[in-house]
């Protein structure tokens, strides 16, 4: 008999969190890359002017800032790839089905690597 669709969703979250803070290309690599990118448009776009040219200022900084969290969303595509294998050996021995997977990657991938770096990004900016 499987497992519950509860169980399932609560353990490969756990699994997923665990993945994500772990792999240094996610969580930790995102908010490192954050924090970086944060302080030093942070410092470089200070006490702007309220003219036109601090108005095109603001505008080259959210430029940049969708340019960072872009290329942070295609390096975590490579997780999703990397974990493919795993994920069909597991599911064809009967742990958990393909719904609960695909909701636990997403919604770790979600929280984690989609909310909190623009979150700690945006609070130092």
């Amino acid at each position: 008999k499987p497992p519950s669709v509860k169980l399932q969703l609560v353990q490969l979250i756990k699994r997923e969190l665990k993945i994500s803070v772990r792999e240094p290309g996610l969580a930790p690599w995102h908010f490192a890359s954050a924090l970086i990118a944060g302080l030093l448009l942070g410092f470089t776009y200070f006490d702007l002017e309220t003219n036109l040219v601090g108005v095109i200022s603001r505008i080259g900084l959210f430029f940049a800032l969708q340019c960072i969290l872009g290329m942070q969303a295609l390096q975590s595509l490579m997780a999703w790839r990397e974990g493919h294998t795993g994920f069909v050996r597991e599911r064809a021995a009967g742990y958990y089905g393909a719904g609960a997977y695909v909701v636990a990657k997403a919604a770790v991938d979600t929280i984690v690597l989609r909310i909190g770096p623009p979150l700690l990004f945006g609070a130092i900016v």
